[in-house]
């Protein structure tokens, strides 16, 4: 129960700083010839749409199965639960961002006149889309590999592997700030105005 009560902080951590980061990508006059940045606010977009389904997966299930509690229920009472579906629409929607980031970049590579990018900007945005990558492959995409057809025997560990994809959208949100100097210097000058 501690567990969950501290990735529940963590994703509702995730979701309060992802969106004043968003806020800062879309009204911000100072980013706006930042056109890359506009699929950044994207990809933070449905990272705390994921965030949010956990906090509220967590909250649900803390509230209906409280820990003394020894009520049975069967899988399809679990199953067919509200943020089930916000899971799956999150996971469908973090696949079709990384999809439109990587034709943008084949764009960028294939018609680079068109696209105007200087080489310096493409090496660190295919940099930050690596480690994105990176990210999902060994965050997301092998954890339910290894759950959904039980490599290696390894499926009594769910709980880590939920675990180590609620962490993705940690890593994915330094990636993006600190990958990028205007949304950085943004960030920043806010934060010290409010101070």
């Amino acid at each position: 129960m501690s567990s969950e009560l501290i990735y529940g902080a963590i994703a509702t951590g995730v979701a309060l700083i992802n969106i004043p980061v968003i806020a800062i990508i879309i009204t911000s006059p100072a980013l706006k010839n930042c056109k890359e940045l506009l699929l950044v606010g994207g990809i933070c977009a449905v990272d705390t749409f994921l965030a949010l389904a956990n906090a509220v997966c967590i909250v649900d299930r803390l509230l209906s199965f409280p820990a003394d509690s020894g009520d049975k229920i069967i899988q399809m009472d679990c199953f067919f639960r509200y943020y089930v579906v916000a899971f799956f629409y999150a996971n469908l929607l973090v696949g079709i961002m990384t999809l439109l980031v990587s034709i943008e970049r084949f764009i960028a590579v294939f018609f680079p006149l068109q696209y105007l990018v200087s080489y310096t900007r493409n090496k660190g945005v295919l940099m930050m889309l690596g480690l994105t990558c990176l990210s999902d492959l060994c965050l997301l995409f092998i954890p339910d590999l290894i759950i959904n057809f039980n490599f290696f025997e390894l499926q009594a560990y769910h709980m880590l592997f939920y675990h180590a994809s609620l962490f993705k959208t940690v890593v994915n949100l330094f990636i993006y700030t600190f990958r990028h100097n205007e949304l950085r210097k943004q960030v920043l000058a806010k934060l010290l105005k409010c101070c």
